[in-house]
This record gives C-alpha cells, structure tokens and sequence, in this order.
C-alpha cells in the first residue's frame, strides 16, 4: 500500500521537499538578480517622502482656501456684509496654504541636505 492510498479522502499529497527546495533556490537566485531596473515597484525611504510630499500639496491648495470660505461664511451668518468675509476666508485660506506648503518644503530641502535633483 503507498502512502497516497494511506491519507483521507480530501487531504493533499504533502510536497516533495527535494522539489520545495529547489523552488526556494531558483527564487532566491531570481532576487539576488533583480536590480533596480526590474520594473518592479520598489520605493526607498526618501522616495515615499516624496510621494507623500507631493501628494499633499494640492490637498493643501483645496483645504485652505475651503476651510477659509466656510470660516468667512460663518462671520456673514454672525456679522452680514456678504460677500467680503467668504471672499476674505478664502483668500486667507489660499495664503495659509501657501505658507504651510512653503514651509513643507523648506524642511524638507533642510532633511534633504540642500541636494536637489
């Protein structure tokens, strides 16, 4: 009787460890081979920065500005003379913005060490 006639209905045949061994061989020597120019996706930590640098940049542009007209909008519901406190809130929003993405920057330029690229 061999051992596949042994195992209950259902149950797999367990692998050959000579071929599982094999297999992780030809994968470690495929990544130990794979460089940079692989065309997969791999980001470095200073890559993700700036993905996520340049990701919130315009979230900021819309947010601001956004945030300022609904502040304003709230000092015409409290105080009247509509439009100039929606039209203010907006355009303090805008330079809020601004200044935070200025300064965004700027932090990173001084993380960076000044290299541009």
């Amino acid at each position: 009787m061999t051992d596949q006639e042994k195992l209950p209905p259902g149950v797999p045949e367990p692998p050959d460890l000579a071929k599982v061994n094999d297999l992780r061989e030809r994968m470690e020597k495929q990544r130990a081979g794979r460089g940079r120019g692989s065309g997969h996706a791999t980001y470095t930590g200073k890559q993700g920065r700036d993905i996520g640098t340049y990701t919130i940049i315009p979230m900021m542009m819309l947010a601001g500005p956004l945030v300022g007209y609904m502040l304003g909008k709230g000092l015409e519901n409290i105080f009247g003379g509509e439009p100039w406190p929606g039209v203010g809130g907006m355009l303090f929003g805008l330079v809020a913005a601004f200044r935070q993405i200025f300064l965004l920057l700027a932090d990173r330029a001084k993380r960076d060490g000044g290299q541009g690229e």
